[in-house]
């Protein structure tokens, strides 16, 4: 294998868009967020992570239920019911200053 594909394995560069990340601990790594981490299998891990942050927020604000959090997710997305909650939540972090107003608003 040729150089550039070894860095990218052993996590020097990242794994999807080739940038110089630093010293590689053996694996292949990729920036996410401004956070460095594994990469994984997983391609819908940032919408996993927007779930989460959607749900802490939610949880805060009062909402304690799944059946009310997805309620409000929806309300404000305006998607189908057959969304799943990873997609809408990311579409909620792409929005989150309206989605904040609409919660402070209820």
């Amino acid at each position: 294998m040729g150089e550039i594909a070894d860095n990218l394995i052993d996590g020097t560069f990242d794994a999807e868009t080739g940038e110089y990340l630093g010293e590689g601990p053996g694996y292949p790594r990729v920036q996410r967020k401004g956070r460095i981490v594994p990469q994984t299998q997983d391609s819908s891990s940032d919408e996993s992570q927007d779930l989460n942050g959607v749900t802490i927020y939610l949880k805060k604000k009062g909402y304690t239920t799944k059946s009310e959090r997805r309620d409000i997710m929806l309300e404000f997305s305006n998607m189908a019911t057959s969304c799943s909650n990873k997609v809408v939540a990311s579409y909620i972090q792409n929005n989150w200053a309206q989605f904040v107003s609409l919660i402070n608003k209820k």
